[in-house]
């Protein structure tokens, strides 16, 4: 369907005049090439300058920031795509962070002179342009041509081992000779299948894939289990702090997964789902209104359905009501929304539903469902069918003191909903873990949200901390848990005691608040190298760059061409999902002012758009999955103009300005809601 629009939002009719490309080239004939940065994001914009200039040479010529001088690209002239900038060592005196290939920190900071071939670095830079600086630039000699890659040493942060006796050798050859006074040196045999430790691997615990968007697997042994410790722990600090918590029952929703096998037939599967099929899991039994059967349905679905049924027949015993993450709560409601008549059918005949196929589910839900009950039945229909669902919450189960789910870092989004569907009861945020560990406790769980800080239980993992700044960037100090500073910004760095002690970066950014005893309380600032999260997936600069790269093959087709984008996570739909602002240009001019949009067009790209997202991403993109389709809103030319006006009268440089990646302030998103044409969505789950 072809919709044609006008920039004042007005539908209208037209008939586009051919115009040829290279508008610059006919103004200024003689122009030989555009000067212009069109490194990292500014390349989005390399189509459109393309277009306007005939395809003249795009010259990126240096690299530079607030911070200090970079260096030059000697080959101009070389497409965007193929720019690399020689460094100026007399500038600055450069350090590198070596980074892996989703840009998160190794904490090796190497010289300039140090840095491999193929590798990935982040600038340490320590200028000359402050005071008395300039008396002690380093002496440091320049080279332009090639220069043998040279392996000098081998070490860690555990020990120093040896070096390389023949340094210009072949890297692929390069040997090691051990020193034996540096440390007492012992030696595991390995085969060609793997290694052999003292540890017993049992199985092989899955993580979210949130650092990268790539799922990572850890393996694990009955150390493991030790996180049932931290459960047991939190339900005790529950008790003390909640008056008469112990004396109902806990509608906590909770889902697993199947297990798979790897190739040498370890059980692999998330943590949720290897804590709940522990052989030493203590299951709650009478104390949860969800018998455990129904809770080992690996269909999310009928599980979800039958949790609701249970509980929802119990209504005058529970107590709290919560689900491991707030986005999942708020999503369970969203069923309830579905199904509440359904819900109340059931109960009205003491029959369930026959879509429900699973046996364990059917045989459960049938002990407690009982006899028909039609006055409980209406009771639910006369609350559900009201006009609001202000308090529904409080109004379904009265007796709840609390909900208790995780709200910090990305899933405080979420909590106005749950004030409002809860009338404002206490939301609990209990425990702070994650696939490479159990970290601690809220020991004040009644506090606000925003509040919340979690105590590190020390004999869970070894913890070191990597000392961060305000803006999660990482400045290569590493501290033990006992030397935490109050104040300071840190990344945990994890060695776990459940699978042969690997040491994991974690991903989080941490802000300590204050000790409880010795013990260090920590507030989640928020996940490192995120531009989107909706869920628990994180989307970084890079997958958004790539899959606008991708897309604009879709835009191509119709003569469209991208001038500007930013994008944010909305949450203000149940589920939430990833929304992008578009401002598109015709290849083709008009004298009418207007745009044509083809709808298959825009839907595709937005396809197109999440299926070159993470694989996780788009797993969680399924039917009745946590993340929405995707969508685009298309903005009036000039657009984006407006957004730099916006940011300029705010103290911004017009010289120094980029566009923002992703918009969080509701201030700003306004300027860009004003000026929308048309929305556009995905019409189908990306392939998994």
């Amino acid at each position: 369907m072809d919709l044609i629009q006008s920039y004042d939002g007005e539908a209208v009719s037209s008939s586009p005049d051919s115009s040829p490309p290279g508008i610059i080239t006919r103004l200024w004939p003689k122009t030989k090439c555009i000067e212009t940065i069109v490194t990292g994001i500014m390349s989005q914009h390399i189509p459109a300058l393309d277009y306007y200039s005939n395809k003249l040479p795009l010259v990126s010529k240096v690299y530079a920031s607030s911070e200090a001088f970079y260096g030059l690209n000697l080959n101009p002239l070389s497409k965007p795509q193929h720019v690399s900038y020689t460094f100026l060592p007399n500038m600055s005196y450069f350090e590198f962070i070596r980074v892996d290939a989703d840009g998160e920190d190794t904490s090796e900071i190497v010289d300039l002179v140090d840095v491999t071939l193929g590798h990935y670095y982040e600038p340490l830079v320590t200028n000359y342009s402050g005071r008395t600086m300039s008396q002690h630039i380093p002496a440091l000699d320049y080279y332009s041509n090639e220069l043998p890659l040279v392996s000098k040493v081998y070490a860690s942060s555990e020990a120093f081992f040896g070096i390389n006796v023949n340094p210009l050798s072949k890297p692929q050859h390069v040997s090691y000779t051990f020193l034996p006074n540096m440390s007492y040196f012992e030696f595991i045999e390995v085969d060609d299948d793997g290694e052999t430790t003292g540890e017993i691997v049992d199985l092989v615990n899955v993580n979210t894939g949130t650092s990268s968007g790539e799922k990572k697997i850890f393996p694990a042994n009955d150390n493991f289990e030790d996180i049932l410790l931290g459960l047991a722990l939190s339900s005790l600090i529950m008790s003390k702090h909640v008056d008469g918590y112990k004396q109902g029952k806990v509608m906590i929703f909770k889902f697993i997964q199947p297990i798979s096998t790897t190739p040498c037939g370890l059980p692999l599967a998330p943590s949720i789902t290897i804590i709940m099929k522990s052989k030493n899991y203590r299951s709650p039994g009478k104390r949860s209104t969800t018998p455990d059967e129904i809770i080992m349905c690996t269909d999310p679905k009928q599980s979800m359905y039958c949790q609701l049924l249970c509980g929802l027949v119990q209504r005058d015993e529970v107590v709290s009501v919560g689900a491991l993450f707030a986005s999942v709560l708020v999503q369970i409601i969203r069923i309830l929304e579905k199904y509440w008549k359904e819900l109340c059918s059931n109960i009205r005949s003491g029959r369930l539903s026959d879509w429900i196929t699973d046996h364990c589910c059917r045989d459960s839900v049938s002990i407690i469902l009982g006899e028909p009950n039609p006055e409980l039945a209406d009771l639910i229909e006369n609350e559900c069918g009201q006009e609001s669902w202000q308090g529904i919450v409080s109004r379904l189960w009265p007796k709840t003191k609390c909900v208790e789910t995780i709200v910090t870092g990305i899933m405080a989004q979420y909590i106005p909903a749950l004030e409002f569907y809860s009338d404002k009861l206490p939301i609990v945020s209990s425990i702070y873990g994650s696939s490479e560990t159990f970290f601690g406790l809220n020991v004040n769980p009644l506090c606000k949200p925003q509040h919340v800080s979690y105590t590190f239980l020390p004999n869970m993992s070894y913890f070191e901390f990597i000392h961060v700044d305000a803006d999660g960037e990482a400045t290569g100090e590493i501290v033990d848990l006992v030397d935490v500073k109050l104040g300071a910004y840190y990344e945990p760095l994890v060695t776990n005691y459940s699978g042969s002690l690997y040491r994991c970066r974690v991903g989080d950014v941490l802000h300590v608040t204050g000790f409880y005893n010795n013990a260090p309380q920590f507030r989640f600032v928020r996940r490192k190298n995120t531009v989107l999260s909706i869920f628990v997936e994180s989307t970084t600069e890079e997958d958004v760059l790539k899959a606008l790269d991708r897309a604009t093959v879709v835009l191509e087709s119709s003569d469209l061409m991208l001038t500007g984008f930013t994008c944010f996570g909305d949450v203000s739909t149940v589920p939430g999902h990833y929304v992008f602002y578009l401002e598109l240009k015709a290849k083709v001019n008009n004298d009418t002012n207007v745009l044509l949009l083809d709808e298959k067009v825009l839907v595709e790209y937005c396809c197109v758009m999440e299926e070159s997202l993470s694989s996780f991403y788009r797993s969680l993109r399924r039917k009745d999955g946590p993340i929405g389709p995707l969508e685009v809103r298309v903005v009036q030319q000039g657009t984006f103009d407006s957004l730099m006006e916006f940011f300029v009268t705010r103290g911004a440089s017009i010289t120094q300005y980029k566009t923002p990646m992703c918009i969080n302030s509701a201030e700003t998103l306004k300027v860009l809601e004003d000026k929308v044409l048309a929305r556009f969505f995905s019409d189908k789950s990306p392939p998994t």
